[in-house]
This record gives structure tokens, sequence and C-alpha cells, in this order.
């Protein structure tokens, strides 16, 4: 008995128990005969099994096997066999021990069992194959062993290979051996034992022995009941050209030898044949074909539907339906055939659906089974990545996928390779590898020319390319010509802008040849002294300078190809300045070339020097645009210049391909000592030429940070700002969560702060007008120092967007004006420096709502752990920057109970008379936002300390710090109302909070003057004077105060009146708790607008409260 094994069973049969328990309970109700003659015999077998596991014997039961089948359940029945047959395996039958690992081998959980069964079958096969009689079915068995490593170990084709071959050689002439269990209850399967030879073909394709693999195909071939699979393997190998000449009509006559069997190759010899039939564009017969396998199930039935699909799609065969053919594309797609699944992808990137997109081609590379537009999937992908639409760019995984696409033989994979090399620095292995690049991608197009199928308009555009600039094979501009033409001809895309430029560059050549002819005819001439003859239609002059601007051009574009772009352009400008020396196509040749290297200049820094600066993108845009304004102003006056109008319309269209607007993604990576070190990608995005913009600084502070990331999800499911954030990523831009709502969501799932983000903020490297440009019709931009831009959701929902930006502090450059404050423009910048542009480190926090990663560069997450308000920068450069940043320091300090750092405090200090330079409305707005907050009293405090509060309110820091406890009292009970009753929204409305706290400074005044109406003139003076208070919240403040100064008790239901009862009450509590009368008794009975005077005789109706 293996004590393994009976391990294994006494597992088996614990879990066989409580099937049969679950079963009985399911079925206790039944009482007709055969249910209790059911749960008789379960009971039995349960009892049967339950003492063998008491015991640790194994028992059998009397039932014969028929009578168990007909009344057992199939689920118990086969958990029953199994459980035998585990019986037998213990009991050392080395078949049932093979069958046991052929079933555990199924299930991942069992991988184990299932190896240790077949070791223990191994090795008993092995002492029978060996024998002077060898078994025949241990050496098949081995073989297949060897084959899967069914053991645990590598598998080992070559000795797989030895047993199948010594098992076909031993069975040649004689019937194979079968075998049974020695118990006779269930009979084996041998496991196609006679299908050794199909193995053997099997192994040798794999290895790629096709001469071997077609040997063993061909006599299989020869074997009754075996034609339908040697003769598909055969008819691939022919199609494909494997080990034998292509021959597709060899292939044709071996899948209809195969359709005519009925094995399981049959379908699929049939779904061969459909595609033949497809690819000879005989298209009615591949319909009926497909129509047929789309009636079968499995794999055959998913690709006719993608086949179906194709025929609507283009009307192949049957009239064209595209709804049908999407509906074909969908079923199929539904089952990962991964060529429908390109489709899908092909089609949601049409519509600019790059997220769907990149989804539908990951699954068309993963999917089970590889498909004819695998490597495409694979380009397709690269092409997202490094684009940036729909998932974050990527160039290096961007140049994984060219890479494997160009693998697997991919034209635009070479191609796209190619051009990324072109763009590093030249050096002799580059050049070697550009140009291997470039031969592999012309090989490939010309095949897919000569096939002449749908891409044939692409290879052909992509050949006349290569042809006209010397990219495969030397400059061919006739080759070019014809290819181009031939594009043109299948309308594809600016194909006849290419032929009307090469049209145009053999009229000048042809032009200066003409000017060479007429030199060489002036020095024949000369030579024989028969000047007079010669009549030159072409100045000698003009003749020397189109020679000249000839060798200028060629010199350029070898500086251009040597990534010397300061020398190319200053041969260029100079060439540009001798306007009237040179023809009027070659000047305007010259400045276009300008252009050109000014554009390769800048993709150049974007994509290996680290930052393409803003200078070069916005010379590159006004060399393009001046190019383009010249040839316009001419053709207006000019109209005979028929030439320049073709060179305005390639003008115009190259200008539209172009990208000058480059985008950054940051990733991070861990280096030996476990720290995170930040590095960036650059990445150009083809786009359509985007707006002009003002030349503001696009600076970037030359200090390269650290990015600490933290995989946090932050459930920043917000739908509206989510939408803003796709919407740019599609555009082709970077955009992420900033600031508050990343702090507050940070501090409500780790440290389970109740501080949920009421706004969310985006930021975004895309300028503030393309952001408008994006969003036209629903945003508003603001003329700020730092615009922004605010897209608007109905009904009220706001989006604020803000571009990456500078530190401007970090300049020598700065400018103060009198007061200190820095009055510098907007600098844009990236993700890099944007965070040394804002206030706290608590707020530089930004998030990637797709990777889920907070992006940390200035240590923020750390000091929200540790409580602390920081600066991001130097504390004085800071408050210049923005003294409101004084007013928030307290504000996120009171809000959040945190600390100010010592050092930002003194800064404070120095620096609080800046308050009063702050624009009135943003100090009123962030003077609300403190009220609001739920412990007044301390932030009065805390802005008394850093001198600030005498700024803002003068009269109330007066009150707050004189002997008048009700006022102190009062600011603790509103306090506590705030936190206690938040959701009474009536508590936070700013007109009473602001009557509140002007209770004080009003009792003072009313003492003052006696008359309520100067009393409350003469604090809103006070207030108004700090405080730009909207017109209709002050008069709201002036009817509170009123309303409570006269002690009217009325049953008006007015937001007013209930607010100066509010306000009565709390001053009722706040005089109780200091042992005071908070106010005289009522002033008057008539009018409210006149006090009468006060008595000092505390029995008078108008006692004066000391």
């Amino acid at each position: 008995m293996n004590k393994e094994l009976f391990k294994y069973l006494l597992e088996e049969i614990e879990e066989f128990i409580a099937l049969i328990d679950t079963y009985l309970m399911s079925t206790k109700d039944r009482k007709d005969d055969f249910s209790i003659e059911q749960r008789r015999v379960l009971l039995q077998i349960k009892a049967l099994y339950s003492s063998t596991k008491q015991s640790g014997s194994i028992k059998t039961d009397h039932f014969s096997t028929e009578y168990l089948n007909n009344i057992l359940p199939l689920a118990i029945m086969e958990n029953l066999q199994f459980i035998l047959l585990l019986v037998y395996a213990a009991e050392g039958k080395v078949d049932a021990q093979y069958q046991v690992g052929q079933l555990y081998i199924q299930s991942e959980k069992k991988r184990e069992q299932a190896h240790y069964c077949f070791r223990l079958a191994y090795l008993a096969y092995k002492l029978r194959a060996h024998q002077d009689a060898p078994c025949l079915i241990a050496i098949y068995r081995l073989g297949y062993i060897y084959e899967n490593g069914l053991t645990g170990e590598t598998a080992n084709q070559k000795l797989a290979i030895r047993y199948y071959a010594k098992y076909k050689r031993l069975t040649k002439n004689m019937q194979p051996v079968s075998c049974c269990l020695e118990h006779g209850m269930l009979q084996h399967d041998l496991h196609n034992t006679n299908n050794a030879q199909e193995r053997l073909a099997h192994l040798y394709l794999q290895q790629e022995n096709y001469p071997k693999a077609i040997e063993e195909l061909n006599e299989l071939l020869q074997e009754p009941g075996k034609n339908a699979h040697a003769a598909f393997r055969l008819g691939v190998l022919y199609q494909f050209g494997f080990g034998v000449s292509k021959n597709i009509e060899d292939a044709k006559h071996f899948y209809d030898l195969a359709i005519l069997e009925s094995g399981g190759l049959h379908a699929q010899a049939l779904l061969a044949r459909a595609k033949l039939f497809e690819q000879e564009r005989a298209y009615e017969k591949a319909f009926a074909y497909f129509a047929y396998l789309n009636l079968k199930e499995g794999y055959v039935k998913w690709e006719a539907n993608y086949h179906l699909g194709r025929l609507y799609e283009h009307g192949w065969g049957i009239e064209k339906n595209t709804d049908k053919a999407w509906e074909y594309y969908a079923i199929a797609g539904e089952a990962d055939e991964p060529n429908a699944l390109f489709k899908m992808g092909e089609a949601c990137e049409k519509r600019q659906a790059y997220k769907q997109a990149a989804q539908y081609y990951e699954r068309a590379i993963h999917a089970p089974k590889i498909g004819d537009m695998y490597d495409n999937a694979y380009y397709q992908l690269g092409t997202l990545y490094e684009k940036g639409q729909g998932v974050l760019r990527s160039l290096s995984k961007a140049k994984e996928y060219y890479q494997f696409a160009a693998s697997q033989d991919c034209a635009d994979a070479y191609f796209r390779l190619a051009e990324l090399c072109e763009l590093e620095k030249s050096s002799n292995n580059s050049r070697k590898k550009i140009k291997s690049l470039f031969q592999a991608a012309f090989k490939k197009y010309s095949l897919m020319v000569a096939e002449e199928n749908d891409d044939s308009a692409h290879a052909h555009f992509r050949l006349g390319w290569m042809l006209q600039y010397g990219k495969s094979q030397g400059t061919n501009h006739k080759l070019a010509l014809e290819h181009y033409s031939k594009a043109a001809a299948k309308q594809y895309p600016g194909a006849n802008d290419q032929v009307q430029l090469i049209q145009q560059q053999r009229v000048v050549k042809n032009h200066m040849l003409d000017i060479e002819v007429v030199q060489n005819k002036k020095e024949t001439c000369l030579n024989h002294s028969n000047v007079d003859e010669i009549q030159p239609t072409i100045s000698p002059e003009h003749a020397m300078a189109s020679t000249s601007v000839m060798r200028t051009f060629e010199l350029f574009a070898q500086h251009v190809k040597n990534k010397e772009f300061d020398l190319a352009l200053h041969l260029m400008q100079e060439l540009s300045s001798k306007k009237d020396n040179i023809d009027l196509v070659s000047y305007v040749h010259s400045l276009w070339a300008v252009a050109d290297c000014l554009k390769a200049k800048f993709d150049h820094a974007c994509l290996f020097d680290g930052v393409g600066t803003e200078k070069n993108r916005q010379e590159a845009i006004t060399a393009y645009d001046y190019a383009i304004q010249f040839v316009t102003e001419l053709l207006l006056s000019h109209s005979q210049y028929n030439t320049l109008e073709n060179i305005k319309s390639f003008m115009e269209f190259e200008v539209e391909q172009i990208n000058l607007h480059p985008t950054t993604h940051e990733t991070t990576k861990a280096n030996d000592g476990g720290e995170l070190i930040h590095s960036e990608e650059k990445r150009n995005i083809p786009q359509k030429k985007q707006t002009q913009f003002k030349n503001e600084n696009l600076i970037s502070s030359k200090t390269s940070p650290i990015a600490n990331k933290h995989e946090i999800n932050l459930v920043l499911d917000e739908p509206h700002a989510l939408s803003v954030i796709e919407k740019l990523i599609h555009a082709g831009h970077e955009a992420l969560f900033v600031g508050g709502c990343v702090r507050d969501r940070y501090l409500k799932v780790i440290k389970s702060y109740q501080a949920e983000p009421h706004d969310f903020d985006v930021v975004t490297n895309a300028h503030p007008d393309e952001v408008a440009l994006l969003f036209k019709g629903q945003c508003e931009k603001t003329s700020k120092r730092f615009p922004l831009v605010y897209v608007r959701f109905p009904p009220d929902k706001i989006v604020e967007v803000s571009t990456f930006r500078d530190e401007v502090t970090l300049r020598s450059e700065i400018q103060l004006d009198q007061a200190g404050m820095i009055t510098q423009h907007a600098a844009y910048g990236g993700l890099k420096t944007d965070p040394f542009s804002r206030d706290f480190t608590i707020n530089a926090l930004y998030y990637d709502p797709k990777q889920k990663l907070i992006i940390d560069y200035v240590n923020g997450i750390r000091h929200l752990n540790d409580g602390e308000i920081r600066f991001v920068i130097d504390p004085d450069k800071s408050i210049q920057a923005d003294p409101l940043r004084m007013m928030r320091a307290v504000r996120f300090a009171i809000q959040f109970n945190f600390t100010i750092e010592q050092q930002a405090k003194e800064a404070i200090k120095r620096h609080n008379q800046l308050l009063t330079k702050i624009n009135k409305n943003r100090l009123y707005l962030e003077v609300i936002k403190l009220l609001r907050l739920n412990d007044m009293e301390h932030a009065f405090n805390l802005l008394h300390s850093l001198g600030l509060l005498q700024l803002i309110f003068q009269g109330i820091a007066n009150c707050f710090y004189s002997s008048d406890k009700i006022y102190r009292n009062l600011l603790t009970i509103l306090s506590r109302k705030q936190h206690k009753e938040r959701k009474n929204q009536l508590i936070n409305h700013e007109d009473l909070l602001l009557a509140a706290i002007l209770i004080g400074p009003f009792r003072h005044q009313l003492v003052r003057y006696g008359n309520t109406s100067q009393a409350i003139d003469r604090v809103m003076k006070d207030l108004q004077s700090t405080l730009a208070i909207p017109n209709g919240v002050a008069l709201s403040i002036k009817m509170i105060l009123l309303l409570y100064a006269s002690k009217l008790k009325t049953t008006i239901d007015t937001y007013e009146n209930n607010k100066a009862n509010l306000l009565t009450e709390w001053m009722g509590e706040a005089s109780v708790l200091a042992g005071q009368s908070y106010l005289p008794k009522p002033f008057f009975q008539g009018a409210i607008n006149r006090v009468p005077p006060l008595s000092n005789d505390k029995h008078h109706p108008y006692y004066r409260t000391p």
C-alpha cells in the first residue's frame, strides 16, 4: 500500500462523503421508490467509505457497476469511479497510477499529486519497456510522459521521439497490444496508443524538421482512418511552403482529402479551404463555406463569423451590409477571435475611442489563438503608447511593441523603428541598423504590393517615400512617382501631394540642367571664339548662383543628417538672406528648409536631450507660418506662379502632420538601494497644427527632483473630472488630479479624517488656449497671472484645469513691485517643475487615476503624516509670489489641526504687511473659508500670533483681546454649534458668520455712538476697508444686526429674522457662561433706527451694560 496515495485517497473520500451529504439533503423530500432506493445505496456507500476513513483500511462495495450506473447521479458516479481508480493506484496498479495522474493533471490545484502519480508510473513503465519482451503500452506512455514533462521535469522531445519511433518500429507488422485494468470494472483507455506516428509527426513539426514530418504524414496518409489528420497537416505545409515548394493547388488537394473524412480536423480543413476561396476572390464559394461553418461549434465558428463580417463589410460575394458585418465581428469578438478584436480596435481608434481601442488590441494579442492581424495588433498598440492615446505615454513600451511586431515581419513596425532610430544621435552602428530596418520594410512592402491586398495602397505610398528620399535602395524619383501614382489612384491620403511635389522637383532639376547646358555651351563657344552665336536664356550670374544653391542644399541636408542643426540653420539662413540672387522657388524652399531644420532640432531635443524648449517650438512655428504667409501673399499679387500654388498646398498639408507640442511621461524605477528614481520619457505626438499662442516664458527648473510614488487607490471617481482627464489624454496631453482633492482623499483613506474633497482640480501640460479649444462652448478662461480654464457641467459643476507651471521665484529675472510682490507673468513647465510653483507640500501632490499612483516630489505625504504645514520653496519667496498663502497656511492648520513649521511662521510675521496688498475679493473668500471651520477661537488666536488678525479685523482684534468675556464665549459657542449642527446650512451662511464676529465691535460702537444704524455703519465700513463684501451680503449683515438689536420677536419667517434669533440665542448662552448681561433691554418700542438715552440705573428699562 502506497502511503502517499492512501493519503490522497482519504482526502478524496472526505470530499466524496460531503458530496453525498449535499445530495441527500437536496432530495430528502422525495418519497418515490427510486429515490428511496437511491438513498439506501448512497447511505450504504457513505458508511462503507466512512469506515475506510476511520479504520485506515480499504474496503470495496458489493454493487455491480451496471447497477450503480442506473441508480446513482452522474456526478456521484464519476467521483466513485475516481475513488475506485485511486484504490487500485494505492494498491500498486501502474495503469491506475497513470490514469489518476491524467485526471489530476487537469486541475491546477492537483499538479503535485499528478506529478507524483506519473513518477510512480514512469518508474514501472521504464522497467517494462526495457524487458526482453517490452510492453508496447509502456513504450508509448513513456514517450507521452517525456513529450509533456508529466513527472514535473522539463519536457524532453528527443527522448519522446525515441520512444515513439521504437513503438512504431515494433508495431509495424503486428496488431497493437491491448490491455485493461486488473480489476474488470473499468475498461482502460489506451490513450490512442496507435497514434504514435501522429505524435512523431507533431514533434517533427514543432522542431521545424519538415522533411521528417512530411515523411511521417505521407505514411499516415496511406493508412485507413488517418487521412484527415495527415491530409490537413500536409495542406498547411504546401500552402505556406514549409519544407516544400509553396503550391496552393497541392494544398487545396490535401484540404479536400481532409474534408472527405469525418475526423476531428474536418471543420478546420473546411475553414482553410474557405480562406483560400476568399484569397482567390471566389467570394460566393467562400461565403457558402463560412456560412456552413457558422453552424458548427468551437473555434471554427468564431473564425467563420469574422470572415463573414469581412465579406459583408466589403460586399464580397454578398450585398454590402455594414451593420451585418459589425454584428458578425461582435459575435466573434465575444469569443476572443483575434482578427475580429483587431477590427473592433481599429473602429474604436477611428472614432477616437482610444482607451477602448487599446483594450481590444490587448485582447487580440492575448487571445488563445494567434490571428492574421497579430503583428498589426502589436504595432497599433505601439502607436497608442507612442502617442499616449488611451494609455499612458511610454516610448520604451512603444518600442517593445514595435520590435515584437517587427519580429512577426510587420512592415509598418520595421518602418517606424527605423524612423525612431533616425531621431537618435547618429553613429556607424545606428546608421547600419536604420538602413537594415528600412530594407526590411522595403522588402515587406514590395511583397504586399505584389499581392495587391487591402493594404497595397499604403505599401505603394511607403515605397514611394523610401525611393524618394533614398531610405533603402538609393534615390529613384521615377519609381517613387510610379508608386505614389498607384497610391493616389486608390485615393490614399497625401499621395496626390507627393506626386505634385516630385513633379515640381523634376521641373526645378530640369531648370538646373538648362543652366548647366548654357554654361557648357558658353565655355565651348569661348574656346572656339564664337561667343556671339550663343544667346543664353539665363544670365551667367543666375546660373552660377543656382549651382551654388544646389550645393548649399546638399550641404544643408548633410548637416541635418549628422544632427548639426546650428550649422545647417546658419547655412540656410545665409542662403535665404540672398533673396535677390536666387530664383523664387529656391528662396521658398530655403524658407521651408529653415522651418524643417528647426522642427528637427525641436524633435531631437524632446526625445533625447530632456526638454524641447519653447524657444525652439516658437521658432519652428514662426518659420513655417512665415513661409506659408510669403507664398500666400505672392500668389495674391502674382497669379502666374502656378508652381508656388502647388508648393503652398504641399506646405499646408505638411504642417497638418507636424507636432510641435511635446509631452512628457514620468516613470519611477527602484535603484539598488530600493529608492525610487525618477525618469522621464519624451513623446512626439502626431497631431494637427495647433492654434498659435503668445510667446510666453516656457521655462523649467534646473533641479531634477526625485518622484516618490505611492500606489494607493484614492477612489477619485468624480465623473466630470474623470471625463476632463480622459478627453485631455485622448487629445494627446497629460492630465492628473492635483492639490486639495488628493490631499483630502488621502487623509480620509489613510488617516480617517472626515475630509471629503469638494473640488476636483486637474493639471495638464496642455496650454490654457488648447484646453479652451478642446472644451469649446463649455468652458471659461480666466485672465489671471496664471490663467485657468473652468470647464462647466450642468447643472452647476465646475472642473478647474490648470497648466503645468514653473516656479518663477527660482529665476534671477524676478520682478518685484514696490510692495515686494512678484509681478512676472505665467511660466509654463512640466510635471517636474509644477510642484515648485505651488504653496504647500501637502497641496503639491498629483494622482494618476489610471495607475492609482500618488506622485510626490516634495515629501508632501510625509508632511501629511506628520501633521505639518510647510511651504514648498523658500517661505519668503513663496509669500512674495502670493501673500494670500499666509491666510491659507492658517486655514489648513485649523482645518486639519496641523502645526505651521517654525520657519514658515517667522516668514509670515516678516511679510504680514503684504496682506493689505491682496485683492480684496480673494481675501474675502479666504476669510469665509476660515470662518466656516469649526474652531473660530483657535483661528483668531493663530491669526493674532502671526500679526494677521489686526490687518483684517482691527475692531474684532481689539474686542477679542479685551475683557469682553461674552464675545469670546460667543466664538466658542459658535464653533461648537458649527461642529454639532453641520447639516444646518444656515449656521455656515457667510452673512450670519460675519454678523456674529461683528457683535463685539458692534456693541462697543453702539455704546460709543448710542445709535444702532450709526454703529452698524461704522463696523461695516471698517470691515469693508479690507474685504470686498458683496452688496447683497453686506445688506443682509446690516438687517441681521438691526433685528438683533431691536429685540423684536416677530413671527415673520425670513432668513434675516431667523439668523437674528439664532444670534440672540447664542449671545444669551454666552452671557450665562460669563455671568453678565449681553445687551441692554429693548432700546425702543417704535422706530428701530433711533436709540433712547441709556441709564446707569439697573432698574431702568434702558439700563446701560457696564
